[in-house]
């Protein structure tokens, strides 16, 4: 049996000979998490999905290396047996039809290499296809569109049988995907959403400024992950600990964990150069206003005065480690979790001139054992119809919670959900907190001497969203190096029958867990379900971190009880875990 694990997508990517020197860049045009849809581009027949990319998406002389997409084929009837195969290609614009790709003679800019292109994926997993001989081909320096033609459905009775690309439904929509029939001069159509059909590109800098935000440095090593606690209790005589001197009232709050930007900066050019650098934060998730500069805010890790511009770039590669090492008070913390944007500008010293600008996005989150954004995009459950046993679960790693030496207590756990079909459904049967498999890593221990809380239900949902809060007798756990921490595991287990009209099944309702997909703040190693299936191991869920919470923040009374999640879909979604919904769209809606 293989057991897969996640790993991050990386937004350097090397592919093609001429990336393979400096390295290749996405040129996204979602949010880099699917939320759970795959569509078709024509109905049953055949159809060609399109992404659209102006001059300015591009610097000058840059060059197309490949293609990025996420596909899917999800059949029921003969999985696997058509092998469809999406054939890639970069067009130049219709004259007549602006806004879409030129199907006649004249508008083939490019062809895909034919030794690139691969069967469609049955787990949305990421593909590449290439374009010149691996070289890549020059930018064309004028509105251009990817392609992807879709084969004709070979089973029109199996209307699952066909390959189709993944949606981003929760990012603003950029205008850039659409379908297209496979003849010029038949139907096309924009569809609202952005779509997986992205360009990779090499483009050569004068001035390269990469960035990269994160929590803080959990071990030597670590990137970090991309959301950062508010509250993670540490030891005070620790450098890296620091109090909340305005919290008397409900005792000592601490935390090591901060804001935290890595950058790099590129001078290509054979002399030094003299430029300003500032670190906007966007405040309108928080407060609603408008962005401000916090440059002045960030240090170096470990200490030092602030950044003082202009800033002397010699050419080669420069680094900055910074964090924002202070303490967020309480009624800020109130309005976590969010995800803040953060916009980075390397600017000439009289701040006209922009030179280059990159943005990433940070997840605040109230305190250690807090993941999600605090939005369901979708609700999941391990399989449908339900088994016994079937579980959603949350890890939380031993690196992430507080330091050996800190008191660690956990006295209470939050979950979002929600009931499909029927209002008296019986909800959650059980949960259960467990420590992780000494021997299987990634697995929760199974045994009985790995179980360390259960609590038992019925713990009933209503609508989705829905929240719940599961007291448990308080846990205490006091290691006092990295090397005996625990990790710890939440199971929470699924009605057994479970199942809706929806999916053809008779059906007597459903309980599902809200999970969280937005593709800029994910926690990998965090968010897995457990088949029902005796010692079978749990399969990591790679694009969705479950609205699972550890309170590690006690005392009783913690006004973080009152979170409750949201969701961007007016109809939630429903979905077995590791599968995406169909959205049908032909030349008719």
């Amino acid at each position: 049996m293989t057991l897969t694990v996640c790993s991050s997508i990386l937004p350097i990517l090397i592919f093609c000979s001429t990336c393979l020197a400096s390295g290749g860049v996405v040129k996204l045009k979602t949010d880099g998490g699917p939320d759970g849809y795959y569509y078709n581009a024509l109905g049953v027949e055949a159809g060609r999905f399109v992404s659209l990319y102006d001059p300015s998406d591009l610097d000058l002389g840059a060059q197309i290396c490949s293609t990025q997409v996420r596909n899917m084929d999800q059949s029921q009837i003969t999985p696997g047996f058509d092998d469809y195969t999406l054939f890639h290609d970069i067009r130049r614009e219709d004259p007549n039809s602006p806004g879409y790709a030129f199907l006649r003679s004249g508008g083939l800019l490019a062809n895909a290499d034919v030794n690139s292109l691969q069967s469609c994926s049955t787990s949305g997993a990421i593909s590449t296809v290439t374009f010149g001989g691996g070289a890549g081909v020059p930018d064309p320096q004028i509105r251009f569109f990817l392609t992807a033609v879709q084969p004709q459905n070979r089973n029109p009775q199996d209307p699952s049988d066909f390959c189709g690309i993944l949606l981003d439904t929760t990012s603003n929509f950029v205008n850039s995907a659409r379908t297209q029939s496979v003849q010029a001069g038949g139907a096309k159509q924009t569809i609202g959403f952005n779509h997986f059909l992205e360009a990779i590109v090499f483009e050569p800098r004068l001035i390269d400024l990469r960035v990269r935000f994160s929590g803080s440095r959990r071990f030597p090593g670590d990137p970090g992950i991309k959301v950062m606690f508010a509250r993670r209790s540490c030891l005070l005589n620790m450098p890296t600990c620091r109090i909340d001197g305005s919290d008397n009232t409900i005792g000592v709050k601490t935390t090591d964990d901060y804001i935290t930007a890595r950058f790099t900066v590129d001078n290509n050019m054979p002399a030094p150069m003299v430029l300003g650098l500032r670190i906007e934060a966007d405040r309108g998730p928080l407060t609603g206003q408008p962005p401000t500069d916090a440059t002045s805010f960030f240090r170096p890790i470990g200490g030092g005065p602030p950044l003082q511009n202009p800033i002397v770039f010699p050419p080669g590669r420069t680094f900055f480690n910074l964090e924002v090492r202070t303490v967020f008070k309480r009624p800020l913390i109130g309005l976590f979790p969010v995800n803040v944007p953060w916009l980075v500008k390397l600017l000439e010293p009289n701040d006209i001139t922009l030179f280059d600008s990159e943005e990433d996005v940070l997840g605040l989150r109230p305190f250690a054992g807090f993941y999600d954004d605090g939005t369901a995009e979708v609700f999941s459950v391990p399989r449908i119809p339900v088994l016994t046993g079937d579980a959603i679960c949350s890890r939380y790693a031993a690196t992430d919670l507080p330091k050996p030496g800190a008191d660690l207590t956990i006295d209470s756990f939050q979950i979002v959900g929600g009931t499909f079909g029927p209002n008296n459904l019986p909800g959650l049967p059980q949960v259960e907190l467990r420590t992780e498999d000494p021997i299987l890593s990634l697995n929760p221990d199974l045994s009985p001497q790995g179980l360390v809380r259960r609590a038992v239900g019925p713990f009933p949902f209503g609508r989705p969203p829905s929240t719940i809060d599961i007291d448990i007798t308080d846990l205490q756990n006091r290691a006092t190096s990295i090397e005996t921490a625990p990790h710890y595991w939440l199971l929470a287990f699924l009605n057994p029958g479970d199942t809706t009209p929806q999916f053809g099944m008779g059906g007597t309702g459903m309980t599902a867990i809200g999970g969280d997909t937005d593709g800029d703040t994910q926690v990998d190693e965090n968010s897995f379900t457990k088949p029902g299936d005796g010692g079978t191991p749990v399969d990591p869920e790679c694009d969705t971190n479950y609205l699972m919470r550890a309170d590690t923040d006690p005392p009783a009374g913690n006004p973080f009880r009152s979170l409750r999640g949201r969701t961007h879909h007016p109809t939630p979604l429903l979905r077995a875990a590791g599968t995406y919904v169909r959205v049908e769209r032909d030349r008719n809606n």
